[in-house]
């Protein structure tokens, strides 16, 4: 194959003007001859990022600002540790990067240590529990009719008791907390 300059040089605009727009640079898509194609419908979800991370990125942020992070920490470290799941005698927030298995094993614990909380109000609960029963029933192997009525339930569960929180943030912003 022959080097050729220019078009290299080409090649990096293309990339850096795509990258200004938020773009990756592929112009033309490897399914733009196939009639009908649509690719979101063959490729999975990646679980880990989709479900997991989200849970520990926003969910669990939320409820360790509320619960109040060594709060959390302490109590979290003070859990009867269990075989198979893994116990956090130090808390969490002196962690870097966290794996799958121990997102999901938070999981399992944020609802009985933010319970009873002061700041913790009962909508705040009943978001967690309905964005975990959600994490949950989407990592079946198959859904039916009545899965997906179970998702839709958690679902609206999570946008109608979500209210808990923003009161909450406000309210933490309002005494200057």
């Amino acid at each position: 194959m022959i080097y050729d300059e220019d078009e290299a040089d080409s090649i990096v605009a293309c990339l850096a003007a795509a990258g200004e727009c938020g773009l990756n640079g592929v112009l033309e898509p490897w399914w733009e001859d196939h009639i009908d194609f649509q690719p979101w419908q063959t490729i999975t979800p990646d679980i880990l990022h989709g479900l997991h991370r989200f849970f520990c990125d926003h969910p669990l942020k939320w409820v360790r600002k509320l619960v109040g992070h060594a709060e959390y920490d302490r109590q979290l470290s003070a859990l009867q540790p269990l075989i198979g799941v893994r116990h956090f005698p130090d808390g969490i927030s002196h962690l870097k990067q966290i794996t799958g298995k121990e997102d999901r094993d938070l999981q399992r614990t944020v609802v009985a240590i933010s319970a009873g909380a002061p700041k913790m109000t009962g909508n705040c609960l009943r978001a967690t529990c309905a964005i975990l029963d959600l994490i949950y029933i989407l990592q079946y192997e198959s859904h039916d009719d009545q899965t997906f009525a179970y998702i839709d339930e958690f679902h609206s569960g999570f946008h109608t008791h979500k209210i808990g929180f923003l009161e909450a943030s406000v309210q933490t912003m309002k005494n200057g907390e």
